[in-house]
């Protein structure tokens, strides 16, 4: 089964965010509490952690994107199984001040 990590609500001020950094690469094992990326808001640089075990299959939002609250950051799952409609997930939910990729 395929995790979805979206970004959290990790303040009742905060919409959007930057993904600074991230600390690990599609196809390395992760565990729930592993931090994944440094995401930075206007209120400083907060580590992001991982929710799920298993490979992280999918990074959806690079280095360097502004994010929403609820967006697909990446996707953690065994390597077999098939990956979700990312971009289908992230429809309208970015407001305009954000610089998203365009998924494939």
């Amino acid at each position: 089964m395929v995790t979805l990590i979206r970004f959290p609500k990790i303040d009742a001020n905060i919409e959007t965010a930057t993904v600074t950094a991230w600390l690990k690469r599609e196809g390395e094992a992760v565990a729930p509490g592993d931090v994944l990326a440094e995401i930075t808001t206007d209120k400083g640089v907060v580590e992001f952690e991982a929710t799920a075990a298993g490979t992280l299959r999918r990074i959806t939002a690079p280095e360097g994107s502004m994010v929403p609250v609820g967006y697909v950051l990446a996707l953690i799952g065994d390597p077999a199984d098939a990956l979700p409609d990312v971009a289908a997930e992230n429809a309208g939910i970015a407001p305009d001040s954000c610089t998203l990729p365009k998924l494939t």
